[in-house]
């Protein structure tokens, strides 16, 4: 699927969005947000748009096709992963789960001039509460 990162490029100093792909493109027109490159952006619209990327990787593992979900996929989704009892983090998101980082302004998000941060922290809660969700008992 594609989600990450950089499906915004945002100046670090200025919050001024300087590219968007595609995929990044339609999930800003999916919700609607105002987005655009040459104009600053505010944490509170970047933590809409991460949260939907989370929602939509929370919903690839567990096996819940989306409209938006389907325009982004890179290869056919798999099969009976509501069935899976076993969650594996990796990367930024793994490093943001075992050891989270405080993200309470636009700097702290733009450390890599991207959303990688805001992405990381949404993804492992929305990925870990399904998990707990789905799970016998609530037991992860």
């Amino acid at each position: 699927m594609a989600v990450g990162g950089r499906q915004l490029v945002i100046e670090k100093t200025s919050g001024i969005v300087r590219h968007i792909p595609p995929p990044g493109e339609k999930i800003i027109k999916a919700l609607g947000l105002p987005i655009q490159v040459g104009r600053k952006v505010d944490l509170p619209v970047l933590e809409k748009f991460c949260a939907c990327m989370a929602d939509l990787i929370a919903d690839l593992a567990g096996g819940i096709e989306t409209d938006l979900g389907r325009e982004l996929y890179l290869s056919p989704p798999l099969k009976q992963t509501e069935n899976s009892r076993v969650l594996m983090f990796s990367g930024g998101v793994a490093e943001h789960f075992y050891h989270p980082t405080q993200i309470e302004t636009l700097s702290d998000v733009l450390i890599h001039q991207d959303v990688g941060p805001c992405r990381k922290r949404v993804t492992a809660v929305a990925v870990a509460a399904r998990a707990m969700r789905c799970s016998p008992g609530g037991a992860g």
